[in-house]
């Protein structure tokens, strides 16, 4: 009971904050090193605070992917960007999102993408979905189930943190993914260290 009604304090409190602008969608660049030429962009979710500022995204994000709204917040703000390039006559170029594991066992999850795209009317070609390792301890079925439910509703998929902690590599069997992101631990230092040299030329 206890914690139902912490859940509708925190669900409220979140709705009033996006309502209030306090989050904010900045897109990073994906940049294709053979050209040198803009291939992309991902998503990134900030909280400004009013007397702190932006706030790290480590500080807010593991909180918020409990409630699952935020990923939604951002797939709209994707849709909406995707829309005014469209609007104003821009290149359009693939936009990745993160979506947490609460996200992806909705049971509504494909629908209410659907409605958010349809109601925007953005092309699914470029709308990307990244999806952690970490969804890895998930039944391997229902992982499964979940790829091919967004895949069949052409929305690409790719594969965030691969290698970190040790990855069981049997994810890769499971999902088809159009883009496996390499953890930054294997390419940190990859120039001088000849191990992750070995393995990352290996994946």
């Amino acid at each position: 009971y206890a914690e139902v009604h912490r859940n509708a304090g925190v669900l409220k409190a979140l709705l009033k904050e996006i309502a209030e602008g306090r989050f904010t969608v900045y897109l990073q660049p994906k940049i294709d090193t053979y050209n040198n030429k803009l291939c992309g962009a991902e998503a990134l979710v900030r909280y400004q605070d009013p007397e702190k500022g932006i706030v790290p995204p480590g500080k807010f994000i593991p909180y918020l992917e409990t409630a699952g709204l935020i990923d939604f917040f951002v797939f709209e703000e994707v849709c909406r960007i995707l829309k005014e390039w469209e609007r104003r006559g821009v290149e359009l170029i693939p936009v990745s999102l993160n979506f947490s594991r609460a996200t992806l066992l909705e049971e509504q999850l494909i629908e209410r993408m659907e409605e958010i795209i349809f109601r925007y009317g953005v092309d699914k070609r470029y709308v990307e979905i990244e999806i952690t390792e970490s969804i890895g301890d998930i039944e391997h079925k229902v992982i499964e189930a979940v790829g091919s439910k967004l895949r069949k509703a052409g929305f690409r998929i790719s594969l965030d943190d691969f290698g970190a902690d040790y990855a069981n590599m049997s994810i890769l069997s499971i999902m088809h993914f159009d883009e496996v992101k390499l953890d930054k631990s294997l390419i940190e230092n990859l120039v001088g260290n000849e191990k992750n040299q070995i393995v990352v030329k290996c994946i």
